[in-house]
């Protein structure tokens, strides 16, 4: 079974982790470290592993990133909205940039240039899916959608 958890996007800080989510509000706790290694909470255990904290509405200010249960050649765990090479000298793909996504069979992949959508494990039986990745070392994650979106053409 694979481990279940999420991070998010936040447009004020970036990426940041996540430590509970209420699905009955719609909000997640988030918390980070600062880049200056400040705190705003001055009663906080300095060895802790984040440093700041809020609560937050999920929506377009914070999107909830789920984990696949993967990771990648380079051993980094693979996520939902990360962006990865896939297929570089095995394939004959005309593109080999990738989105991970999660769609209604579980998490996929979007070729950022033909966006053909293919399952992140194992052949589907589906017309509209022609192969899938049946071992993610074979993936490297080169950044996400979020702080990268110049990877798959965006802004």
């Amino acid at each position: 079974m694979r481990e279940i958890k999420f991070r998010a996007y936040r447009n004020d800080v970036g990426m940041v982790a996540v430590t509970g989510i209420n699905f009955d509000t719609n909000w997640a706790d988030t918390a980070w470290r600062r880049e200056d290694g400040k705190t705003d909470f001055p009663n906080m255990d300095p060895s802790a592993p984040y440093k700041y904290g809020q609560e937050m509405p999920i929506g377009d200010d914070c999107i909830l990133l789920q984990y696949t249960g993967f990771k990648d050649r380079n051993d980094m765990e693979i996520w939902e909205g990360d962006i990865i090479e896939w297929g570089k000298g095995i394939f004959d793909l005309d593109e080999n940039i990738f989105e991970v996504q999660y769609c209604h069979w579980g998490f996929a992949i979007r070729n950022c240039k033909s966006n053909k959508t293919y399952p992140m494990v194992g052949p589907m039986p589906n017309d509209d899916v022609e192969l899938g990745i049946t071992d993610p070392r074979t993936i490297t994650v080169i950044g996400n959608i979020h702080e990268d979106p110049e990877l798959v053409g965006s802004k």
